[in-house]
């Protein structure tokens, strides 16, 4: 279910605790219960820590928005290409 609602969204790193997980379009109230459910965040955030050789924070934004739902600055984030599709076997 976790995989489900990150079909089409984007890692991008704010800083260097902290990837935000962005949507391209606004986040359902489903897929936002899912994904902040304790267990799923720190599944999440143990595969993106375990990529980056450090504890990393997740936070989910809907694109061009900041958490507070404001336009955020785009350029200030770094894509550090993490391929979220992806589906262990």
């Amino acid at each position: 279910m976790l995989y489900t609602n990150l079909i089409g969204t984007k890692a991008k790193k704010a800083n260097d605790l902290i990837v935000e997980i962005e949507f391209t379009s606004k986040i359902t109230e489903f897929a936002k219960a899912v994904l902040e459910q304790h267990e799923n965040k720190e599944e999440l955030s143990e595969m993106v820590s375990a990529y980056e050789g450090q504890k990393i924070a997740i936070k989910y934004v809907e694109a061009g928005c900041s958490d507070t739902g404001r336009p955020k600055k785009v350029e200030t984030m770094e894509d550090i290409g993490i391929e979220i599709n992806i589906i262990d076997e």
